[in-house]
């Protein structure tokens, strides 16, 4: 089954339930929530962030607007929050024993004393339900005796995931009817990073559908023999929705929440390094969503890729891939390592813009539109969903040369209004200057000007604000100091923390890029809204400005277009209609494809004669060079996740007419660039 971005669901589909006939439906919010008018107009500014996000979700998940809850009614428990820190059962002579439960929950994502749901979540018997549910960790060799009870009065509760890990040909569902209790016993499996998931099928009425399990899952890790896993965090992504329909529409009022381990930003845990650590990750998609996960400042390996049943494990004769942003497909999974060589404030976020957006109260109140908001703090104001805060202590150690101002190259970056906007949907821009020189030279100001900084060489770049509201600049994928990250109100650490940039008001950025490769750059305050008025670009770093060929060099800029009609579409360099990429038979070429957009994580780029793919090299991936095993020729066709760079090698052998096409993972057209070779 395919979702409405094309991500095959596997065993991490939740089906569509009912009330199940205990009430569930009934009481879904913990507070009182005004029902939201039935319309089919377009909602204000502010649900546009959240109707677009759920784009993602898939087609085929049925969900209702859930009925208020009773004032009166009895009080449930209140689940905890799991950290994954501690794993559940016992352990004894090879043998883990765990006895879980499904239970009905009072679930706080946000604040603890903020309004919360209720769902369904897993227990272990006699001890408190957590979201996620509790972790299965066992050692590899170990056998698992899991009894599973569904306490509920109607619908039969099916369990996956609790069975032999790396080996897809095993059973994989377990079934216990309501009220009954089943006992399964497996060897763990292989080595890696898996989970179980619960749905309750049956009670579904006919005109009444919810979620109330989509937090009910959990992760299950088998440790490799004799291994340890010091700084080794287990972090599940969870999405709950209350009204998503076929398509990925929303209706005025609906509600969501992306969560880290049961929680929401600004309440996720905050994690703390210190300088020269060896950082380990276990990440797991349990949502329904695809989700480009991305580390600021550093660069992270990806030690492990998997779907939920098989793990598959880098490094040997396959080389480990090296990425500041890794796509996520549902139900993947995946596990990393990274070496904070930099004190200061760092995020680990979503790339979907729609991921990370703050969240609309459970209470029902509306949010005021981004830039019309009172914001004290703009990372926890107006950022939401699936971030995790990371502050790296120790030996101050930065990658930025002591030179004086004298001796850096000196840009200056202006954020301001271009022409054609509206109050609803602004269009703005940047103007790069470098002496007498101005990249745009004037109107439109689309695409973003391409920034060529050179490796090793110390740069100033000032930022300057001509908009009526704060921005700040992010440098995606560019190892510098985090004062200089660009995350408003967050980076740099203890008192030296870098504020918003005031209308009117400048920010100057530091930095010595260490290396060559293909990055980007965008606001990181009310990202959303201004990356899709039009700020952002392609930040490349070369070996030498002096030698570089743009003739040979071609920048591929793949952004959201500015107006809500052409939603359906996608920018290529700043048009729906780019101009002819024109190339000369037995010349090389460098393709660099940035994808910037804010909520399509699942476009797939193709180089096609007719509709067949032609052939390119793999170069880079992220701005970071691919070893041997990896830079290969292969079929012209690339998955993109936002906040990812590909870097492609093309030598056209004879005239042809090619062209770029750029389609959804469903195969929906979304934009192409025609290639002439002559």
């Amino acid at each position: 089954m395919l979702g409405a971005e094309g991500a095959i669901l596997g065993p991490v589909v939740k089906w569509g339930v009912g009330s199940g006939g205990n009430g569930l439906g009934k009481r879904l919010l913990r507070r009182p929530l005004p029902q939201p008018p039935t319309t089919n107009h377009s909602p204000p500014p502010y649900t546009r962030a959240m109707r677009q996000a759920i784009g993602i979700v898939a087609a085929m998940v049925w969900v209702i607007a859930p009925r208020h809850i009773d004032d009166r009614a009895a009080p449930i428990e209140r689940a905890a929050i799991n950290d994954n820190r501690t794993p559940a059962g016992t352990l004894r002579d090879g043998v883990l024993t765990v006895d879980l439960e499904v239970r009905e929950v009072d679930w706080r994502p946000d604040a603890d004393d903020a309004p919360g749901l209720v769902v369904r979540a897993f227990a272990e018997r006699g001890k408190r339900a957590s979201i996620p549910g509790p972790l299965i960790r066992v050692p590899e060799g170990t056998t698992v005796v899991a009894r599973v009870t569904n306490p509920m009065s109607h619908g039969t509760l099916v369990v996956r995931g609790l069975s032999t890990r790396g080996s897809p040909s095993v059973p994989d569902t377990l079934q216990v009817a309501a009220g009954a209790t089943r006992e399964v016993r497996f060897a763990a499996g292989a080595a890696g990073t898996y989970y179980y998931s619960g749905q309750i099928l049956g009670g579904i009425s006919s005109d009444t559908l919810s979620t109330p399990d989509a937090e009910l899952h959990g992760a299950f890790v088998v440790d490799a023999r004799g291994s340890r896993h010091a700084n080794d965090r287990v972090l599940v992504i969870g999405l709950w929705t209350r009204t998503a329909r076929v398509g990925g529409l929303v209706a005025r009022g609906d509600l969501l929440r992306f969560t880290i381990n049961g929680k929401s930003w600004p309440h996720t845990e905050r994690l703390t390094y210190s300088v020269g650590d060896t950082v380990r990750y276990r990440v797991i998609n349990a949502s329904i969503a695809v989700h480009p996960m991305h580390l600021h400042g550093f660069y992270f390996d990806v030690n492990t890729r998997g779907d939920g049943t098989v793990d598959s494990t880098f490094g040997g004769a396959t080389s480990v891939p090296r990425v500041v942003t890794e796509r996520t497909a549902p139900g993947r999974t995946f596990s990393m390592t990274w070496i904070p060589e930099r004190t200061g404030n760092w995020l680990f976020h979503c790339h979907d813009n729609f991921h990370v957006l703050r969240n609309a109260p459970l209470d029902g109140s509306a949010l005021p539109p981004e830039h019309l908001a009172h914001v004290t703090n703009h990372a926890v104001d107006m950022m939401g969903g699936l971030v995790m805060g990371i502050e790296v202590r120790g030996r101050r150690e930065g990658l930025v040369s002591q030179a004086g101002e004298s001796a850096r190259r000196q840009l200056r970056l202006v954020a301001q209004p271009d022409s054609g906007g509206s109050d609803a949907e602004p269009a703005y821009g940047y103007v790069l200057h470098e002496g007498t020189k101005t990249l745009p030279a004037s109107a439109p100001l689309l695409p973003g000007p391409t920034i060529v900084l050179e490796r090793g060489k110390p740069v100033s770049i000032t930022v300057v604000n001509h908009l009526r509201e704060p921005t700040a600049v992010h440098w995606h994928g560019i190892e510098l100091e985090s004062y200089y990250d660009g995350v408003a109100d967050y980076s740099g650490g203890g008192a030296h923390i870098a504020k918003a940039i005031a209308p009117g008001d400048s920010f100057v950025a530091r930095f010595t890029p260490p290396r060559s490769g293909t990055f980007m750059y965008h606001p990181h305050a009310d990202e959303t809204r201004q990356q899709q008025a039009g700020l952002s670009g392609t930040l490349l770093v070369v070996d030498s400005v002096s030698r570089f060929d743009p003739l040979h060099d071609k920048v591929v800029l793949l952004t959201v277009p500015r107006a809500d009609a052409n939603r359906d579409r996608v920018l290529i360099n700043g048009s729906l209609a780019p101009d002819t990429l024109r190339l000369r038979v037995g010349e090389r070429y460098r393709l660099r494809i940035v994808d910037v957009h804010t909520y399509r994580p699942s476009m797939i780029v193709r180089l096609v004669r007719d509709s067949t793919p032609v052939s390119w090299r793999a170069l880079a991936k992220d701005g970071m060079d691919l070893p041997p095993d990896r830079a290969t020729v292969r079929r012209a066709v690339q998955q993109l996740g936002n906040g990812e760079t590909y870097d492609f090698e093309l030598a056209p052998r004879e005239p042809t007419e090619l062209k770029l096409v750029v389609r959804s993972a469903v195969g929906a057209l979304l934009a192409e660039m025609p290639v002439d070779v002559r």
